[in-house]
Protein backbone atom coordinates (compact mmCIF):
# COMPACT_ATOMS: atom_id res chain seq x y z
CA UNK A 1 0.00 0.00 0.00
CA UNK A 2 1.91 3.12 -1.27
CA UNK A 3 0.47 6.15 0.01
CA UNK A 4 -0.22 9.39 -1.60
CA UNK A 5 -0.66 12.20 -0.09
CA UNK A 6 -3.29 13.41 -2.21
CA UNK A 7 -5.45 10.26 -1.42
CA UNK A 8 -5.67 11.01 2.45
CA UNK A 9 -8.27 11.66 3.98
CA UNK A 10 -7.62 12.02 7.79
CA UNK A 11 -9.74 12.95 10.70
CA UNK A 12 -7.98 13.86 13.89
CA UNK A 13 -9.95 13.71 17.32
CA UNK A 14 -8.42 14.88 20.30
CA UNK A 15 -10.22 15.17 24.12
CA UNK A 16 -7.85 16.92 26.44
CA UNK A 17 -10.59 17.92 28.79
CA UNK A 18 -14.12 17.21 29.17
CA UNK A 19 -17.40 19.39 30.11
CA UNK A 20 -17.86 17.47 32.96
CA UNK A 21 -14.66 16.52 34.72
CA UNK A 22 -12.85 17.33 37.81
CA UNK A 23 -14.53 17.20 40.79
CA UNK A 24 -15.51 13.19 42.56
CA UNK A 25 -16.93 11.35 39.52
CA UNK A 26 -15.73 13.55 37.18
CA UNK A 27 -14.11 12.70 33.91
CA UNK A 28 -10.25 12.85 33.88
CA UNK A 29 -8.88 15.27 31.51
CA UNK A 30 -6.36 13.68 29.31
CA UNK A 31 -3.15 15.10 29.23
CA UNK A 32 -1.06 16.37 26.22
CA UNK A 33 -3.92 15.28 23.55
CA UNK A 34 -3.71 18.48 21.44
CA UNK A 35 -0.16 18.57 21.84
CA UNK A 36 -0.71 14.78 20.59
CA UNK A 37 -3.03 15.58 17.97
CA UNK A 38 -1.04 18.80 16.70
CA UNK A 39 2.24 16.60 16.04
CA UNK A 40 0.33 14.17 14.30
CA UNK A 41 -1.05 16.35 11.59
CA UNK A 42 2.24 17.64 11.19
CA UNK A 43 3.30 14.13 10.49
CA UNK A 44 0.07 13.95 7.84
CA UNK A 45 1.26 17.05 5.89
CA UNK A 46 5.28 16.50 6.34
CA UNK A 47 6.41 12.29 5.76
CA UNK A 48 2.83 12.02 4.05
CA UNK A 49 2.13 15.26 1.71
CA UNK A 50 -1.31 15.23 2.72
CA UNK A 51 -3.39 18.28 1.77
CA UNK A 52 -4.69 20.63 4.80
CA UNK A 53 -8.27 20.99 3.02
CA UNK A 54 -8.34 16.86 3.57
CA UNK A 55 -7.34 16.73 7.06
CA UNK A 56 -10.94 17.65 9.51
CA UNK A 57 -9.62 18.20 13.61
CA UNK A 58 -12.06 17.99 16.23
CA UNK A 59 -10.67 18.93 19.81
CA UNK A 60 -12.41 19.20 23.15
CA UNK A 61 -15.55 21.98 22.69
CA UNK A 62 -15.67 20.69 19.08
CA UNK A 63 -16.03 17.37 19.25
CA UNK A 64 -19.46 16.82 20.75
CA UNK A 65 -21.48 13.38 20.13
CA UNK A 66 -23.65 14.77 17.85
CA UNK A 67 -20.41 15.22 15.44
CA UNK A 68 -18.90 11.99 15.84
CA UNK A 69 -22.25 10.52 15.00
CA UNK A 70 -23.02 12.74 12.21
CA UNK A 71 -20.01 14.32 10.52
CA UNK A 72 -17.27 10.96 11.36
CA UNK A 73 -20.16 8.85 9.15
CA UNK A 74 -20.09 11.37 6.35
CA UNK A 75 -16.76 11.95 6.08
CA UNK A 76 -16.31 8.08 5.62
CA UNK A 77 -19.57 7.49 3.31
CA UNK A 78 -18.02 9.97 0.75
CA UNK A 79 -14.35 7.91 0.49
CA UNK A 80 -13.46 6.99 -2.59
CA UNK A 81 -11.44 3.80 -3.76
CA UNK A 82 -8.48 5.74 -4.61
CA UNK A 83 -8.25 7.31 -0.68
CA UNK A 84 -6.64 6.05 2.28
CA UNK A 85 -8.74 6.94 5.26
CA UNK A 86 -6.63 7.95 8.64
CA UNK A 87 -8.27 8.56 11.59
CA UNK A 88 -6.44 9.76 14.95
CA UNK A 89 -8.40 9.37 18.29
CA UNK A 90 -6.94 10.55 21.75
CA UNK A 91 -9.04 10.47 24.58
CA UNK A 92 -11.04 7.87 26.77
CA UNK A 93 -12.39 4.71 25.11
CA UNK A 94 -14.14 1.72 26.79
CA UNK A 95 -15.93 -1.72 25.61
CA UNK A 96 -19.50 -1.68 27.10
CA UNK A 97 -22.74 -4.02 27.04
CA UNK A 98 -20.97 -5.84 23.99
CA UNK A 99 -19.36 -2.38 22.16
CA UNK A 100 -16.27 -0.85 21.77
CA UNK A 101 -17.36 3.23 22.74
CA UNK A 102 -15.09 6.35 22.68
CA UNK A 103 -15.92 9.86 24.70
CA UNK A 104 -17.04 12.84 23.24
CA UNK A 105 -16.26 16.68 25.02
CA UNK A 106 -20.19 16.56 25.99
CA UNK A 107 -19.89 12.77 27.45
CA UNK A 108 -21.63 12.80 31.09
CA UNK A 109 -20.57 10.20 33.58
CA UNK A 110 -23.81 9.65 35.15
CA UNK A 111 -24.72 8.28 31.56
CA UNK A 112 -22.20 7.06 29.97
CA UNK A 113 -23.88 4.59 27.52
CA UNK A 114 -26.41 7.45 26.60
CA UNK A 115 -23.42 10.45 25.88
CA UNK A 116 -20.63 8.54 24.36
CA UNK A 117 -20.53 7.06 20.81
CA UNK A 118 -20.68 3.29 19.47
CA UNK A 119 -17.55 2.79 17.32
CA UNK A 120 -19.26 0.13 15.59
CA UNK A 121 -22.05 2.45 13.94
CA UNK A 122 -19.56 5.48 13.75
CA UNK A 123 -16.83 3.95 12.12
CA UNK A 124 -16.86 0.03 11.54
CA UNK A 125 -19.89 0.37 9.70
CA UNK A 126 -19.49 3.33 7.78
CA UNK A 127 -16.39 1.94 6.73
CA UNK A 128 -17.76 -1.74 5.45
CA UNK A 129 -19.92 0.24 3.61
CA UNK A 130 -17.97 3.27 2.07
CA UNK A 131 -15.88 2.26 -1.50
CA UNK A 132 -12.71 3.14 0.22
CA UNK A 133 -10.56 -0.60 1.53
CA UNK A 134 -7.49 1.54 2.45
CA UNK A 135 -7.04 2.80 6.14
CA UNK A 136 -4.77 3.39 9.23
CA UNK A 137 -6.83 3.90 12.89
CA UNK A 138 -4.43 5.16 15.51
CA UNK A 139 -6.33 5.19 19.23
CA UNK A 140 -4.45 6.35 21.75
CA UNK A 141 -7.22 5.38 24.33
CA UNK A 142 -7.83 3.41 27.88
CA UNK A 143 -10.45 2.95 30.15
CA UNK A 144 -9.00 2.43 33.70
CA UNK A 145 -8.92 6.50 33.84
CA UNK A 146 -12.37 6.40 33.09
CA UNK A 147 -12.94 3.76 35.54
CA UNK A 148 -11.00 5.19 38.37
CA UNK A 149 -13.03 8.81 37.93
CA UNK A 150 -16.38 7.43 37.83
CA UNK A 151 -16.79 5.40 41.08
CA UNK A 152 -18.81 1.48 40.39
CA UNK A 153 -18.22 1.56 37.08
CA UNK A 154 -17.03 -2.13 37.05
CA UNK A 155 -19.01 -2.93 33.59
CA UNK A 156 -16.35 -0.39 32.10
CA UNK A 157 -13.54 -2.20 30.30
CA UNK A 158 -10.52 -1.33 27.82
CA UNK A 159 -11.57 -1.95 23.84
CA UNK A 160 -12.16 -5.09 23.18
CA UNK A 161 -10.27 -6.58 20.42
CA UNK A 162 -12.81 -9.01 19.02
CA UNK A 163 -15.22 -6.24 16.77
CA UNK A 164 -11.73 -5.06 15.84
CA UNK A 165 -10.68 -8.25 14.62
CA UNK A 166 -13.90 -9.10 12.37
CA UNK A 167 -14.30 -5.71 10.93
CA UNK A 168 -10.04 -6.38 9.63
CA UNK A 169 -10.97 -9.69 8.12
CA UNK A 170 -13.10 -8.21 5.46
CA UNK A 171 -11.07 -5.89 4.06
CA UNK A 172 -8.03 -5.76 2.10
CA UNK A 173 -5.20 -3.46 3.64
CA UNK A 174 -5.87 -1.83 6.67
CA UNK A 175 -4.64 -1.58 10.19
CA UNK A 176 -5.65 -0.86 13.66
CA UNK A 177 -3.00 0.78 16.16
CA UNK A 178 -3.95 0.44 20.04
CA UNK A 179 -1.89 2.56 22.19
CA UNK A 180 -2.36 -0.44 25.52
CA UNK A 181 -3.81 -3.14 25.75
CA UNK A 182 -6.96 -4.72 27.58
CA UNK A 183 -6.42 -4.09 31.07
CA UNK A 184 -3.52 -1.58 31.03
CA UNK A 185 -3.39 2.45 31.19
CA UNK A 186 -2.01 4.65 28.28
CA UNK A 187 0.41 6.99 30.11
CA UNK A 188 2.26 10.64 29.49
CA UNK A 189 5.10 11.73 30.46
CA UNK A 190 5.52 15.06 31.64
CA UNK A 191 8.95 15.33 30.22
CA UNK A 192 8.24 14.73 26.27
CA UNK A 193 4.72 16.62 27.11
CA UNK A 194 3.09 14.00 24.60
CA UNK A 195 1.45 10.16 25.55
CA UNK A 196 4.58 8.12 25.06
CA UNK A 197 2.84 5.89 22.40
CA UNK A 198 2.10 9.01 20.83
CA UNK A 199 5.29 10.72 20.67
CA UNK A 200 6.97 7.40 19.64
CA UNK A 201 4.24 6.97 16.84
CA UNK A 202 5.27 10.19 15.61
CA UNK A 203 8.96 9.86 16.09
CA UNK A 204 9.09 6.74 13.63
CA UNK A 205 6.66 8.47 10.87
CA UNK A 206 9.11 11.57 10.62
CA UNK A 207 11.88 8.81 9.89
CA UNK A 208 13.43 10.42 13.75
CA UNK A 209 13.89 6.50 14.38
CA UNK A 210 15.66 3.95 12.36
CA UNK A 211 14.21 1.26 14.82
CA UNK A 212 11.10 1.58 13.50
CA UNK A 213 12.19 0.69 9.41
CA UNK A 214 12.77 -2.02 7.50
CA UNK A 215 16.40 -2.89 6.43
CA UNK A 216 15.09 -0.70 2.91
CA UNK A 217 14.91 2.49 4.94
CA UNK A 218 10.42 1.65 4.79
CA UNK A 219 8.02 1.91 7.39
CA UNK A 220 5.78 -1.03 7.22
CA UNK A 221 2.31 -2.36 8.90
CA UNK A 222 4.76 -4.83 10.68
CA UNK A 223 7.69 -2.92 11.33
CA UNK A 224 5.51 -0.23 12.94
CA UNK A 225 3.97 -2.65 15.45
CA UNK A 226 6.95 -4.12 16.22
CA UNK A 227 8.78 -1.54 17.11
CA UNK A 228 5.49 0.69 19.01
CA UNK A 229 5.26 -3.11 21.03
CA UNK A 230 9.15 -2.34 21.73
CA UNK A 231 9.88 0.73 22.41
CA UNK A 232 6.87 2.25 24.97
CA UNK A 233 7.54 -0.61 27.98
CA UNK A 234 11.44 0.41 27.23
CA UNK A 235 10.86 3.99 27.26
CA UNK A 236 8.85 3.24 30.50
CA UNK A 237 11.19 0.94 32.21
CA UNK A 238 14.12 3.29 31.77
CA UNK A 239 12.56 6.63 32.45
CA UNK A 240 9.68 6.13 34.82
CA UNK A 241 8.92 4.92 38.10
CA UNK A 242 6.21 3.08 37.45
CA UNK A 243 5.14 -0.64 38.44
CA UNK A 244 2.43 -0.92 35.65
CA UNK A 245 3.44 -1.63 32.09
CA UNK A 246 1.77 -0.38 28.54
CA UNK A 247 1.74 -2.75 25.50
CA UNK A 248 0.57 -1.30 22.78
CA UNK A 249 -0.97 -3.80 20.02
CA UNK A 250 -2.15 -4.00 16.39
CA UNK A 251 -4.96 -5.28 14.51
CA UNK A 252 -3.78 -6.00 10.96
CA UNK A 253 -5.55 -7.01 7.78
CA UNK A 254 -3.31 -7.85 4.49
CA UNK A 255 -2.42 -10.94 3.00
CA UNK A 256 0.93 -9.23 3.07
CA UNK A 257 2.66 -6.58 4.69
CA UNK A 258 1.86 -3.14 3.14
CA UNK A 259 4.09 -0.06 3.02
CA UNK A 260 3.32 2.94 5.36
CA UNK A 261 5.91 5.11 4.38
CA UNK A 262 9.73 4.99 3.38
CA UNK A 263 12.62 7.72 3.62
CA UNK A 264 15.75 8.50 1.98
CA UNK A 265 18.63 8.35 4.93
CA UNK A 266 21.46 10.31 3.86
CA UNK A 267 24.45 9.44 6.13
CA UNK A 268 26.60 12.58 7.39
CA UNK A 269 29.88 12.95 5.83
CA UNK A 270 29.08 9.81 3.85
CA UNK A 271 29.18 7.99 6.74
CA UNK A 272 28.83 4.16 5.98
CA UNK A 273 25.07 2.46 6.56
CA UNK A 274 26.06 0.24 9.41
CA UNK A 275 23.51 -1.96 10.26
CA UNK A 276 22.67 -2.03 14.03
CA UNK A 277 19.34 -3.42 15.48
CA UNK A 278 19.87 -1.60 18.53
CA UNK A 279 20.21 2.26 17.39
CA UNK A 280 20.63 3.28 21.41
CA UNK A 281 24.38 4.99 21.97
CA UNK A 282 25.92 7.16 24.48
CA UNK A 283 28.36 10.27 24.37
CA UNK A 284 31.74 9.31 25.79
CA UNK A 285 34.92 10.80 26.93
CA UNK A 286 38.05 9.20 27.76
CA UNK A 287 40.40 10.39 29.50
CA UNK A 288 44.14 9.34 30.55
CA UNK A 289 46.55 10.58 33.28
CA UNK A 290 49.61 9.64 34.54
CA UNK A 291 48.75 7.47 37.97
CA UNK A 292 51.81 10.06 39.09
CA UNK A 293 49.80 13.62 38.79
CA UNK A 294 47.04 11.67 40.69
CA UNK A 295 45.42 13.55 44.03
CA UNK A 296 46.77 12.19 46.87
CA UNK A 297 49.79 9.90 45.34
CA UNK A 298 52.94 10.82 47.24
CA UNK A 299 56.51 9.27 47.23
CA UNK A 300 56.37 10.11 50.61
CA UNK A 301 53.65 7.60 51.54
CA UNK A 302 55.22 5.21 49.66
CA UNK A 303 53.18 5.51 46.68
CA UNK A 304 55.11 4.08 43.55
CA UNK A 305 54.57 3.43 39.54
CA UNK A 306 52.85 0.39 38.34
CA UNK A 307 54.97 -1.20 35.63
CA UNK A 308 52.14 -3.94 35.47
CA UNK A 309 48.23 -4.00 35.09
CA UNK A 310 46.79 -5.62 38.41
CA UNK A 311 43.52 -5.78 40.48
CA UNK A 312 45.63 -4.08 43.27
CA UNK A 313 47.06 -1.35 41.47
CA UNK A 314 43.32 -0.72 39.52
CA UNK A 315 41.92 -0.55 43.14
CA UNK A 316 44.65 1.96 44.21
CA UNK A 317 43.49 4.00 41.27
CA UNK A 318 40.21 4.42 42.32
CA UNK A 319 41.14 4.92 45.74
CA UNK A 320 43.23 7.96 44.31
CA UNK A 321 40.27 9.20 42.42
CA UNK A 322 37.38 8.33 44.80
CA UNK A 323 37.32 12.02 46.58
CA UNK A 324 36.85 13.71 43.29
CA UNK A 325 34.39 11.75 41.38
CA UNK A 326 32.22 11.85 44.10
CA UNK A 327 32.86 15.42 44.28
CA UNK A 328 32.24 15.58 40.30
CA UNK A 329 28.89 13.43 40.52
CA UNK A 330 27.38 16.01 43.44
CA UNK A 331 28.24 19.03 41.03
CA UNK A 332 26.88 17.34 38.49
CA UNK A 333 23.72 16.37 40.57
CA UNK A 334 23.01 20.27 41.84
CA UNK A 335 23.54 21.84 38.20
CA UNK A 336 20.80 19.41 37.31
CA UNK A 337 18.78 20.47 39.96
CA UNK A 338 19.02 23.74 39.14
CA UNK A 339 19.09 23.33 34.98
CA UNK A 340 16.18 20.97 34.15
CA UNK A 341 14.11 22.57 37.40
CA UNK A 342 13.81 18.89 38.86
CA UNK A 343 13.84 18.35 42.70
CA UNK A 344 15.45 16.16 45.02
CA UNK A 345 12.86 13.31 44.09
CA UNK A 346 13.51 13.89 40.36
CA UNK A 347 16.88 12.59 40.59
CA UNK A 348 18.96 9.08 41.85
CA UNK A 349 22.74 9.57 42.55
CA UNK A 350 24.72 6.79 43.53
CA UNK A 351 28.60 6.22 44.13
CA UNK A 352 31.13 3.07 43.85
CA UNK A 353 34.51 2.40 44.12
CA UNK A 354 35.96 5.58 42.06
CA UNK A 355 32.95 5.79 40.17
CA UNK A 356 29.08 6.63 40.46
CA UNK A 357 26.26 7.64 38.62
CA UNK A 358 23.02 10.37 38.56
CA UNK A 359 19.87 9.76 36.40
CA UNK A 360 17.44 11.76 35.76
CA UNK A 361 13.92 11.46 33.13
CA UNK A 362 16.52 13.43 30.85
CA UNK A 363 19.73 11.06 31.17
CA UNK A 364 21.85 9.07 32.43
CA UNK A 365 25.30 10.33 33.63
CA UNK A 366 28.05 7.35 34.37
CA UNK A 367 31.96 7.72 35.87
CA UNK A 368 34.14 4.75 35.85
CA UNK A 369 37.83 4.62 36.79
CA UNK A 370 40.56 2.11 36.45
CA UNK A 371 43.99 1.52 35.66
CA UNK A 372 45.08 1.10 32.07
CA UNK A 373 45.78 -2.24 31.04
CA UNK A 374 47.99 -0.98 27.76
CA UNK A 375 50.43 1.43 29.79
CA UNK A 376 49.96 0.21 33.16
CA UNK A 377 51.82 3.59 34.72
CA UNK A 378 48.39 5.63 33.41
CA UNK A 379 44.78 5.98 34.87
CA UNK A 380 41.92 6.12 32.86
CA UNK A 381 38.44 7.63 33.75
CA UNK A 382 35.42 6.92 31.25
CA UNK A 383 32.38 9.09 31.27
CA UNK A 384 29.49 8.12 29.57
CA UNK A 385 26.16 10.39 28.97
CA UNK A 386 23.05 8.30 27.32
CA UNK A 387 20.40 10.88 26.66
CA UNK A 388 16.84 9.73 27.13
CA UNK A 389 14.54 12.75 25.70
CA UNK A 390 14.48 14.51 22.19
CA UNK A 391 17.38 17.03 22.06
CA UNK A 392 14.77 19.71 20.97
CA UNK A 393 13.27 19.09 25.13
CA UNK A 394 16.91 20.27 26.13
CA UNK A 395 17.50 23.68 27.46
CA UNK A 396 20.18 25.89 25.95
CA UNK A 397 22.76 25.43 28.98
CA UNK A 398 22.54 21.53 29.01
CA UNK A 399 25.86 21.59 28.72
CA UNK A 400 26.82 23.71 31.53
CA UNK A 401 25.68 20.56 33.76
CA UNK A 402 28.93 18.69 32.91
CA UNK A 403 32.37 19.81 33.46
CA UNK A 404 33.68 17.42 30.57
CA UNK A 405 33.54 17.71 26.92
CA UNK A 406 32.20 14.72 25.10
CA UNK A 407 33.86 13.80 21.96
CA UNK A 408 32.74 10.18 21.01
CA UNK A 409 29.47 8.67 20.16
CA UNK A 410 29.44 5.20 20.88
CA UNK A 411 27.12 1.96 19.69
CA UNK A 412 26.24 -1.17 20.53
CA UNK A 413 26.66 -3.95 17.48
CA UNK A 414 24.98 -6.87 18.38
CA UNK A 415 25.71 -9.43 15.59
CA UNK A 416 28.46 -8.78 12.60
CA UNK A 417 29.15 -10.48 10.28
CA UNK A 418 33.23 -12.45 9.75
CA UNK A 419 36.11 -9.83 10.37
CA UNK A 420 36.61 -10.14 5.84
CA UNK A 421 33.68 -9.21 5.12
CA UNK A 422 33.55 -6.06 7.44
CA UNK A 423 36.92 -5.05 6.08
CA UNK A 424 35.84 -5.46 2.25
CA UNK A 425 32.52 -3.55 2.66
CA UNK A 426 34.71 -0.51 4.58
CA UNK A 427 37.47 -0.83 1.80
CA UNK A 428 34.44 -0.60 -0.70
CA UNK A 429 33.18 2.43 0.86
CA UNK A 430 36.52 4.01 1.23
CA UNK A 431 37.38 3.50 -2.80
CA UNK A 432 33.80 4.94 -3.50
CA UNK A 433 33.79 8.18 -1.17
CA UNK A 434 36.93 8.84 -0.33
CA UNK A 435 38.82 8.04 3.24
CA UNK A 436 41.52 5.22 4.33
CA UNK A 437 40.92 2.00 6.11
CA UNK A 438 43.03 0.45 9.08
CA UNK A 439 42.42 -3.04 10.16
CA UNK A 440 44.25 -5.62 12.22
CA UNK A 441 42.72 -7.94 13.32
CA UNK A 442 45.00 -9.30 15.96
CA UNK A 443 44.56 -6.16 17.57
CA UNK A 444 40.50 -6.49 16.66
CA UNK A 445 39.64 -3.12 15.30
CA UNK A 446 38.86 -2.23 12.09
CA UNK A 447 39.19 2.28 11.33
CA UNK A 448 37.60 4.49 8.74
CA UNK A 449 38.99 7.48 8.01
CA UNK A 450 36.65 10.16 6.35
CA UNK A 451 36.36 13.66 5.57
CA UNK A 452 34.97 15.44 9.06
CA UNK A 453 35.17 11.93 11.15
CA UNK A 454 36.08 8.78 11.63
CA UNK A 455 34.87 5.26 12.75
CA UNK A 456 36.40 2.79 14.94
CA UNK A 457 34.59 -1.34 15.12
CA UNK A 458 35.93 -3.50 17.23
CA UNK A 459 34.11 -6.58 16.40
CA UNK A 460 34.97 -8.57 19.47
CA UNK A 461 33.48 -5.43 21.55
CA UNK A 462 30.47 -5.84 19.26
CA UNK A 463 31.34 -1.75 19.96
CA UNK A 464 31.41 0.92 17.07
CA UNK A 465 32.38 4.61 18.07
CA UNK A 466 32.35 7.49 15.21
CA UNK A 467 33.76 10.54 16.75
CA UNK A 468 33.59 13.94 14.51
CA UNK A 469 37.03 15.84 13.90
CA UNK A 470 35.00 19.25 15.23
CA UNK A 471 33.00 18.76 18.49
CA UNK A 472 30.80 21.13 19.87
CA UNK A 473 28.14 20.92 22.57
CA UNK A 474 26.01 17.73 23.79
CA UNK A 475 23.17 18.68 21.76
CA UNK A 476 25.56 19.08 18.57
CA UNK A 477 26.67 15.80 19.31
CA UNK A 478 23.42 14.42 19.91
CA UNK A 479 22.00 15.55 16.82
CA UNK A 480 25.35 13.78 14.64
CA UNK A 481 24.26 10.69 16.71
CA UNK A 482 20.73 11.11 15.73
CA UNK A 483 21.87 11.05 11.94
CA UNK A 484 24.55 8.60 12.44
CA UNK A 485 21.63 6.32 13.76
CA UNK A 486 19.51 7.01 10.99
CA UNK A 487 22.40 5.97 8.15
CA UNK A 488 22.37 2.74 9.61
CA UNK A 489 21.06 1.00 6.73
CA UNK A 490 22.65 -1.66 3.89
CA UNK A 491 26.26 -0.36 2.84
CA UNK A 492 27.91 -2.96 5.36
CA UNK A 493 25.37 -5.77 5.12
CA UNK A 494 27.28 -7.73 7.33
CA UNK A 495 26.29 -5.84 10.85
CA UNK A 496 23.24 -6.57 12.11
Amino acid sequence: MSIEGSNIVAAILALEEYRYSGGDGGINNVDFAINDATQFKGVLLSTFQATEENIVEWHNERLVKVTIENDLPYLIRNLTEENVFILYYAGHGFFHNGYNRITAWDTHPDSLEETTCCLNEVLLKPLTKSRCKRYMIFMDCCSKDLREAIKGRSVISNLSQKEFKEFVDLNTFGAFFFSCSPGEKAYPSNILKHGIWTYHLVEALKGADQQAMDSHNIITDISLRDYLRAIVPSFIRKNMTLTDTQTPYAIIAAANSFEICSFDVDAPGGLPALRIVNSEYCLRNVETISIERLPGFSKKKKHFVPDRYSSRASAFVQSLLSENIQEELKEVYNDAKQILGLKRRDIEKSYHDGGGAVETEYFRYHVDTFQDDEDPSDAIIIRELTIRVASKLLPDNFDDIFSCVFDEIVFEVKRCGSFDEIVDQFENLAEKNGGEVYEDEDEDIIAYTAKGFNVKFCPSKREMVIKPEKVGGCVELINFANKAALSIGSSLKSLE
